[in-house]
């Protein structure tokens, strides 16, 4: 059975599209890293926090600063609030002490808020990565499996290429040298056999994917 030649240039596209399919969720990878690197890093997620992050990813780090200050600023106004209507905020009559001890309790509510945030956004981003990863895991697979077909590939062809040429040579010749070539596309043929039943295997594994 001649295996096209077709079909070798078709493998070696597809690997090459597998091997580039890699280097992007590799790339994806880094960058859900570095933005979760930059959430624990920073007490406050600021745009300019997220400038340097890649093109990919700065969408989502910049509505998540922009709505991680609006929700946690909202959830220590009320928390403050709430205080006050319990009586937990001490009341000193002064007006700008007042302010400083009000603005420090706001100021820790909103800390607690945006470490909640920030915990859940980091533990999302673990997710994402993990499924990128799976991802990642079965491109390589795949990648292996196209190499080891395309290995079978080349090397069925060549073996093909040399027993057309041996049975050549033995048609032009006589005596211990025919016997020779005929030794030597016994030697071939079953070496074409072997490899055929390789390739077929592979192409079998295909079928059922």
């Amino acid at each position: 059975m001649f295996m096209p030649y077709y079909l070798v240039l078709r493998l070696t596209r597809e690997i090459h599209d597998l091997e580039s399919r890699m280097v992007r969720k590799q790339i994806e990878i880094s960058n859900h890293q570095k933005y979760a690197s930059r959430l624990g890093s920073c007490s406050i997620l600021t745009l300019n926090n997220v400038a340097g992050l890649a093109p990919g990813i700065f969408p989502r780090a910049s509505l998540f600063a922009q709505y991680s200050d609006q929700a946690s600023s909202m959830s220590a106004m009320q928390n403050l609030q709430m205080m006050k209507m319990m009586g937990r905020v001490p009341m000193t009559g002064n007006p700008m002490m007042q302010m400083q001890i009000e603005m420090s309790a706001f100021n820790e509510f909103k800390q607690a808020s945006l470490k909640a945030l920030k915990d859940q956004e980091i533990a999302q981003m673990n997710e994402v990565e993990k499924q990128i990863q799976l991802e990642l895991t079965s491109l390589e697979q795949q990648l292996k499996i196209k190499r080891e077909q395309l290995k079978s590939y080349k090397e069925l062809l060549k073996v093909q290429r040399d027993i057309r040429r041996v049975e050549l040579q033995a048609r032009n010749s006589s005596g211990n040298q025919k016997e020779d070539y005929e030794r030597q596309l016994e030697i071939l043929r079953q070496q074409r056999d072997n490899l055929q039943e390789e390739v077929n295997e592979h192409d079998n594994f295909n079928s059922r994917d």
